[in-house]
This record gives structure tokens, sequence and C-alpha cells, in this order.
């Protein structure tokens, strides 16, 4: 049984992997106007009230040593992997 488990999501990282190849080979990313609407969703970037923070966005990405370019052409990319 736990070898059918292995098998199966293998297979699913495999299949998400060759998704987001062809996704890359024919250009397919989320717009800027998507990444701008998910980011203002993020809980890691927004206040106790729920309002985004550019402050607190700016403070997470300077934590992690990148920029704000840097992030949106990662986002972008995880959102167009589940595209």
């Amino acid at each position: 049984m736990p070898c059918q488990k292995w098998r199966r999501l293998l297979r699913r990282l495999i299949q998400q992997r060759l998704v987001q190849q062809w996704k890359n080979d024919v250009g397919l990313r989320a717009g800027r106007d998507a990444l701008a609407k998910h980011l203002q969703t993020m809980p890691e970037f927004q206040t106790l009230t729920g309002e985004f923070d550019p402050d607190l966005f700016r403070a997470r990405l300077r934590q992690e040593q990148m920029n704000e370019n840097m992030f949106l052409a990662r986002l972008g990319d995880d959102l167009g992997a589940r595209a």
C-alpha cells in the first residue's frame, strides 16, 4: 500500500511539472493584474484587520532577500501552475 501512495504522489508531481513546463514553453503566465489581486489576499502581507500592507510586504521580501520583481515572477509561476 505505501508503495502505491508514493507512485501516485510521484505521478502527480511529474504531471504538475510537465504542465508547468508546457506553460513556460507557450508563455502562459498569470497577468500582472491577477498577481496584484492575489497578492492583496495573501494573509502574510495583511494587517490584523485583513488589509494589504505594502510596508509589511516589502519587509517580508527583505527578510527573504528578494525584491518585488523576483517575488512576483515566482508568484506568477505558482499561479500559472495552478491554472
